[in-house]
């Protein structure tokens, strides 16, 4: 599968940004999704980034702000293509 994304992904994904995206990066985007994913009750993306002290009583248990910046994995979100075609 990492060919897939050496040779589809990462190329198709970076024709649509203005910072092109590594293999890193597309790991780290990819991990972001699924971390976030184990948390359905979290519906709002913003908490995931926010500044605020983390809560037992609202908002995401877990900050990603360390692992990648919000505006970037949007940029990424936005941007994202699993087709060349």
């Amino acid at each position: 599968p990492e060919f897939f994304i050496l040779k589809v992904i990462i190329p198709a994904t970076n024709h649509r940004l203005a910072t092109h995206m590594t293999l890193q990066e597309f790991y780290v985007w990819l991990g972001c999704n699924f971390f976030t994913a184990c948390f359905p009750g979290i519906a709002n993306l913003e908490d995931w980034w926010s500044t605020k002290p983390i809560s037992m009583w609202e908002g995401a248990p877990f900050r990603l702000n360390k692992y990648m910046a919000k505006a970037r994995f949007l940029q990424i979100t936005a941007a994202v293509s699993f087709t060349n075609r």
